[in-house]
């Protein structure tokens, strides 16, 4: 696994068709923070994580992941509001199918890890959803990602599974300390894993700078965070 790299986020202009995302907007990630996106649903927050990750080119700007461009740095892991498994791979093959030099052996210890012992040779379709989500993260881990891009991670599950997955990604985040971009709609499940929170909003989007959370992750009890997040929250509706 590569250590944490820095992310380094200038954006001039993204227009989708008509309508303005993003102008002026800039970012500094440095290597191994944990940074969490919030903000109302359409601001731009997966286009974001999708320029980052150099899957959206359109737009004006620059984008460096450890200086490069990302089409020129190593692939960063990713993981989709869903967990897009191909279904006629097993869980092994899928976890091979983004990194052909991945051994099966290797793939055994991060399905193992993410608690699938037993299930390597399983197709998607005889997993659960929340054994899926677990796949789709040990594939983001199959590249040994410097970068790690965790697109609504939270979405459309139970709050048990919520708190499960959320302890999964901190033991990674702990384990390989990555570099780490995660959106969510959920400001406390994000500040339980983020060194920052920040707040998107507007049109075209900025960073709230008023509106943010600051401190390294593991230091906030979960009244700090309720207390926090509910600040945020409560702006939001002003």
């Amino acid at each position: 696994m590569a250590s944490g790299v820095p992310v380094r986020i200038d954006i001039a202009d993204k227009h989708f068709g008509a309508t303005p995302l993003f102008e002026d907007l800039k970012l500094e990630i440095p290597a191994g923070e944990v940074l969490a996106l919030i903000g109302p649903s359409g601001v731009g927050k997966s286009t974001l994580l999708r320029m980052v990750a150099g899957i959206d080119t359109d737009f004006t700007g620059t984008v460096e992941v450890d200086g490069k461009s990302p089409e020129k740095a190593p692939l960063p892991g990713f993981v989709f509001q869903d967990p897009r498994l191909l279904p006629w791979e097993t869980a092994t093959g899928n976890l091979r199918v983004v990194n052909p030099e991945l051994s099966v052996e290797e793939a055994h210890k991060l399905l193992r890890e993410m608690g699938l012992e037993g299930y390597e040779d399983a197709l998607p379709g005889e997993l659960s959803g929340g054994m899926q989500r677990r796949v789709a993260l040990a594939r983001s881990l199959a590249v040994a990602p410097g970068l790690l891009i965790l697109d609504e991670p939270f979405v459309s599950i139970d709050r048990k599974l919520v708190r499960e997955l959320s302890a999964l990604i901190g033991e990674v985040i702990e384990s390989y300390g990555p570099t780490v971009i995660l959106v969510s709609h959920e400001p406390e499940d994000a500040a339980r894993l983020a060194d920052r929170v920040i707040l998107l909003d507007g049109r075209p989007a900025q960073v709230a700078e008023d509106r943010r959370i600051e401190a390294p992750r593991g230091s906030r009890d979960d009244a700090a965070i309720r207390a926090e997040t509910a600040r945020i929250a409560g702006e939001e509706t002003e």
